[in-house]
């Protein structure tokens, strides 16, 4: 299955790159689950899907946006409830081809501009 196959069978419940329309969102974490998601290979899967505030749909983590939050909020999911986020649009490379998809970031924090560098 494609890609292409793959995110058009969206049952609706999940962001997808295109609901950004191209911009970087700052959201806070609602409700953090873990969902049972149809994989080919492998049957039903667990993946940890992060709801926000004020938004219908939530994001299924992928395991880069996982570690990602982990890093920077802690390795217990169910401690996210509350931490403000930035989603954005960018590619990645999947199975040999460059694709769309979002990413997360930690909420950003000011510069300190007397840094010498």
């Amino acid at each position: 299955m494609s890609v292409a196959q793959t995110y058009a069978s969206n049952d609706g419940n999940w962001l997808r790159c295109t609901d950004l329309d191209g911009k970087t969102h700052k959201v806070t974490i609602e409700k953090v689950e873990t969902v049972e998601v149809k994989d080919d290979e492998k049957g039903h899967i667990p993946k940890i899907c992060v709801s926000f505030q004020g938004k219908e749909k939530g994001l299924l983590l992928n395991k880069t946006n996982a570690k990602t939050l982990a890093a920077g909020l802690g390795d217990n999911e169910m401690e996210w409830h509350g931490s403000t986020i930035i989603m954005f649009p960018t590619t990645c490379e999947f199975q040999g081809s460059t694709v769309p998809c979002i990413r997360v970031r930690l909420d950003e924090v000011m510069a300190d501009d007397n840094v010498p560098f």
